[in-house]
């Protein structure tokens, strides 16, 4: 117990660095609400293209890794087309890619 206790001062020992993650995932929640509503103005979509960036930059500070690939993944950087994939198919509440996520299945299957 004292242990897991241990490595949470470890990582955590700073109250500006909880402040931070906490302001993170404030605004990471605060981005899957927005888009999770049944409309959005194409102003405010064009908008979010600045923001999702900005999330992103602060995301990397604030979550830097040390080990391994980092935020240098594909579902990290996906997260930039959001806006225009909005303006083209509409809110994301409305697209739907579980029908063509199901065709992989197989493939996956006879990978392994």
């Amino acid at each position: 117990m004292n242990k897991s206790i241990d490595k949470q001062r470890k990582h955590f020992s700073e109250r500006a660095f909880i402040k931070d993650w906490i302001m993170l995932l404030e605004s990471m929640l605060q981005m899957e609400a927005w888009l999770k509503l049944p409309e959005i103005l194409v102003f405010k979509v064009q908008c979010f293209e600045i923001k999702v960036r900005e999330l992103m930059a602060l995301e990397n500070v604030i979550g830097k890794q040390s080990t391994g690939t980092g935020f240098r993944t594909f579902h990290f950087y996906a997260a930039v087309y959001l806006s225009d994939d909005s303006l083209y198919f509409g809110v994301p509440n409305h697209v739907n890619s579980s029908s063509n996520e199901m065709h992989h299945k197989p493939d996956k299957t006879a990978a392994l």
